[in-house]
């Protein structure tokens, strides 16, 4: 019974732990009984929602900024969703699933992302040269895959927002872009006006995939 109690307690603290701090994980691994009865944890894990930082500085404080990939650093500071990986195609997508399918697909054309990135649901000029300037921050960045899906956003004002950060940012790596959905045939008009040198515009994902490895070999 006494050893129920004290299992009840821990248990009951570890959920306190778990939804007052908003993590992912929170585990206790072992928990033991010692001779004497008592119920210890040797060890834990926790592992806490980024996206939820902001109302927790008290453990944003603890983050070792030190040990994080510099880029990874630099895209959290800009509040863009990026993951470096060790290839030569960088990515950037909106939403997580058509970013990971982007990653997807560029293996399987035989290219190498050099990132996961996520523009999130917009695609204002702002947000895309904050993805840009970190994703082209990676030295081994020889090509960019800018796929984007348009629901609520509309594949235009991505156009615009693409040509408005090419203004502002000076790249010279060749991009591929690739839009579907809303008004998608308007924005792929609108970048094709334009015509920005080193931007292409590919009609599907396969084909801007293609596209954006032959441009990195």
């Amino acid at each position: 019974p006494g050893e129920q109690k004290q299992v009840v307690k821990i248990v009951g603290q570890l959920h306190e732990a778990f939804t007052g701090c908003e993590a992912m994980l929170c585990e206790i691994n072992p928990l033991i009984v010692t001779t004497e009865g008592e119920v210890r944890a040797l060890d834990s894990k926790f592992t806490v929602d980024d996206n939820a930082l902001f109302r927790l500085p008290e453990i944003a404080s603890m983050r070792d900024l030190a040990a994080a990939d510099p880029l990874e650093a630099l895209a959290r500071e800009k509040g863009v969703t990026y993951v470096k990986l060790d290839g030569e195609v960088g990515v950037l997508g909106n939403g997580a699933g058509l970013s990971m399918a982007t990653v997807d697909v560029v293996t399987f054309v035989g290219g190498r992302p050099a990132n996961f990135c996520d523009l999130g649901g917009g695609g204002d000029a702002r947000g895309v040269v904050d993805a840009l300037e970190v994703i082209t921050g990676d030295p081994q960045v020889r090509s960019i895959f800018f796929n984007i899906f348009g629901g609520i956003t509309r594949c235009d004002e991505v156009a615009r927002g693409i040509l408005q950060a090419l203004g502002q940012l000076e790249t010279r790596h060749p991009m591929v872009v690739r839009l579907d959905g809303t008004n998608a045939e308007e924005g792929r008009r609108i970048l094709r006006d334009a015509a920005p040198p080193n931007l292409y515009v590919e009609p599907t994902m396969l084909d801007a995939a293609r596209r954006a490895v032959e441009l990195a070999a």
